[in-house]
């Protein structure tokens, strides 16, 4: 409903960063509806992290975000015979966007999830060097 109701260029770069709450609650019926439903309780995101990114950050942040997400998945599960660590990382990083897609992560599991990006990175690049060594 809160995307949908956005103009083409908000739809392609979104409201900003926690733009959510102001984007809801600055259309008067859809405001109406939350305050029926919800009482005074503030919404701050949308159903899950995939539709917050959405509203926040619009089609373009949106793939990026998701982009990286799926570089590196692909990546690791590229190289994981050769580095069978890769499906520690594997597992862990479709495990969290997993939870994000029906629901939100939190301080708990964000942290873990971007270091899991950043080791999963390193070693493939490590691997990626030291294949093109062994090739030239």
């Amino acid at each position: 409903m809160a995307f949908a109701s956005l103009d083409p260029l908000r739809k392609l770069i979104g409201v900003g960063p926690d733009g959510f709450a102001g984007l809801i609650y600055s259309n008067s019926e859809t405001a109406q509806y939350i305050y029926g439903v919800f009482g005074d309780v503030r919404l701050t995101n949308a159903h899950n992290v995939m539709l917050t990114l959405l509203t926040d950050y619009g089609i373009i942040g949106t793939a990026a975000c998701t982009g990286v997400f799926a570089v590196l998945i692909a990546r690791a599960v590229k190289l994981r015979t050769e580095k069978p660590i890769l499906y520690i990382s594997v597992i862990m990083l479709c495990s969290y966007v997993s939870c994000n897609v029906t629901g939100f992560g939190n301080t708990m599991n964000a942290p873990y999830a971007f270091m899991m990006l950043g080791v999963t990175a390193c070693i493939c690049g490590r691997m990626n060097r030291t294949n093109e060594k062994d090739t030239v």
